[in-house]
């Protein structure tokens, strides 16, 4: 726990140092060894046979993260050989750098040592170690293959990059609409700010036209926690009403999201699975489990000034606590859909009248009779019974006349009905 601690402050000093917070640095990891103790390391340089794909404007520059973002953490071939370039701040001695593909062992080398950012080892980082890793990719075809660096202690142990996976595919990417990020804040250098032991913090922002939200992000969204488990909070989003917060969370949210199991200084993205089209709109984070926070800006964007608000318990804060962004892609929302028109009856055509029922052919050879029983024929012992054997028969044939008439009947109310 010693060196957890030696760990932070030397970040805390480079913080003060630069007035830049180190997981600003491109794209960060958050690894976990077999100490259960965090690991921070970076990725500055991404180069396909050893043209630049990627290179930050210096170490410690976020637009690393959001360029894998915004290509699904792809990289697109083919190429012979990807270069990676960056450092690990382990909590020990790093004996060696390696690289692992897809489910293989781990290749380490020698060579895959580099030069270190004088700000970085300036601020104490004792640990920390610049790579630079060739990784062959010549076999590989076009099914998405993880790549991740990878490092060795001096103790043996080996610590994989967890934080943000990356993929490689000689496939060539497709063409669609890519994500644009909006700022929402400027600058760093601001303390970090625990959202625990608010009843809320919110933001409200807006969704330009001809958008739609994909997600909104608190960016390096610390935890004090190191690599803790069961730090998180829920997200609700609401239309942004009446320009007042009280109005707007009366509302029904129109989504939610539960972050869980958040690690120390990665990016808090909150998604919904409900379309976010343009407009106002107000996210409340509530349920806050562990520590969770964000680290503080210098200030709003320009172009945001009076779009984007920070609360807290209900309340605006400002200049705000903690550095935001979104991702916004390209919409355009349906057209409504318009009720089918009522087709009128013509009026000058009349009713269409029925067939009037036909009565049964009297040429059809009627069916005959049961043959009668000799029980049935004999007359009834001990009484004088006026009903012959015959009639059952009459009877039948009255009825037969009755249900014909009826039908007949029938027919005649029909068309009178009709007309």
């Amino acid at each position: 726990m010693k060196k957890v601690a030696a760990l932070i402050i030397a970040i805390s000093l480079l913080i003060g140092m630069t007035g830049i917070v180190i997981s600003d640095a491109a794209v960060k990891y958050d690894s976990i060894d077999d100490y259960g103790e965090p690991t921070n390391s970076t990725l500055a340089i991404i180069k396909g046979d050893g043209a630049d794909l990627y290179a930050a404007d210096g170490w410690f520059q976020q637009p690393t993260q959001d360029y894998l973002v915004l290509n699904a953490n792809t990289i697109h071939g083919p190429f012979a050989a990807l270069t990676l370039k960056g450092f690990f701040a382990a909590n020990a001695d790093i004996s060696i750098f390696g690289y692992a593909v897809g489910e293989n062992d781990p290749v380490f080398s020698e060579d895959f040592f580099s030069d270190m950012p004088e700000s970085a080892l300036a601020g104490g980082l004792n640990y920390a170690r610049g790579y630079e890793i060739t990784i062959d990719v010549s076999a590989l075809g076009e099914e998405k293959t993880l790549i991740k660096p990878v490092v060795k202690l001096e103790d043996g142990t080996v610590i994989e990059a967890t934080y943000l996976t990356i993929y490689y595919t000689t496939k060539a990417a497709e063409a669609e609409v890519k994500p644009e990020i909006i700022e929402l804040t400027e600058g760093a250098g601001g303390p970090a700010y625990n959202f625990n032991g608010n009843k809320s913090v919110a933001f409200r922002f807006n969704v330009p036209e001809g958008k739609r939200l994909d997600h909104f992000t608190v960016i390096d969204s610390p935890t004090w926690n190191g690599p803790a488990t069961g730090v998180g909070c829920t997200a609700q989003i609401y239309r942004w009403i009446k320009d007042d917060f009280d109005e707007s969370i009366e509302t029904e949210p129109l989504g939610e999201y539960i972050e869980e199991d958040h690690k120390d200084n990665a990016n808090l993205d909150i998604s919904f699975e409900e379309i976010i089209p343009a407009g106002d709109y107000l996210i409340v984070l509530t349920d806050f489990t562990g520590n969770i926070g964000g680290w503080g800006p210098q200030g709003v964007k320009a172009d945001q000034e009076g779009k984007f608000m920070f609360f807290v318990n209900g309340e605006e804060v400002y200049p705000p606590s903690v550095k935001c962004k979104m991702t916004v892609i390209e919409y355009k929302e349906p057209e409504p859909t318009e009720a089918p028109q009522a087709t009128e009856a013509p009026t000058d055509v009349p009713p269409t009248e029925a067939a009037p029922t036909q009565a049964p052919a009297t040429d059809v050879p009627a069916t005959d009779a049961p043959v009668a029983t000799e029980a049935a024929t004999k007359a009834p012992e001990g009484g004088n019974d006026s009903k012959g054997p015959n009639t059952g028969l009459i009877a039948g044939v009255i009825a037969g006349v009755v249900v014909l008439a009826a039908v007949v009947a029938g027919v005649v109310i029909a068309r009178k009905r009709k007309k």
